[in-house]
């Protein structure tokens, strides 16, 4: 008896560009608000993982029991956001090296203004994942 060997390509990785991660984790952290999650980084913490640097999530949790804490949501730079962020995100420029990577985008909003922001994104465990947002120093 002869055995047959199927042969499937490897799934392409959703955050195989900075591009792609970015989106992908705006949909869900907007997504994530929308549906009332207070703070979704700790309350789904496997997706935080997914895209974003440990580094930036041990960053974020020292700063908001600091003294003062952060006084507006860290991602969105603003204190309010868009509903329709969730699926309304305008990648503009991508410029990548071959372990960091900055994509500047915007969350438009007719409501509230347009939204522009700037993440950097290193590589951790051969993924892209978000570690700076607006040059915020945490």
């Amino acid at each position: 008896m002869t055995a047959i060997v199927l042969i499937f390509p490897l799934a392409i990785n959703a955050q195989s560009t900075p591009a792609t991660t970015v989106k992908a984790f705006y949909k869900w952290y907007v997504h994530s608000l929308n549906t009332d999650v207070p703070d979704p980084l700790n309350s789904d913490k496997i997706n935080a993982r997914k895209y974003v640097t440990s580094s930036l999530l041990r960053r974020i949790e020292k700063a908001i029991k600091a003294e003062g804490g952060i006084g507006a949501d860290y991602f969105l730079s603003a204190q309010d956001f868009d509903k329709k962020w969730e699926n309304n995100i305008v990648i503009r420029k991508v410029s990548t090296t071959r372990s960091t990577s900055t994509v500047n985008f915007v969350l438009p909003s007719k409501e509230m203004g347009d939204q522009k922001l700037k993440i950097l994104l290193k590589k951790e465990g051969g993924l892209w994942k978000i570690d700076k947002v607006n040059d915020l120093d945490l």
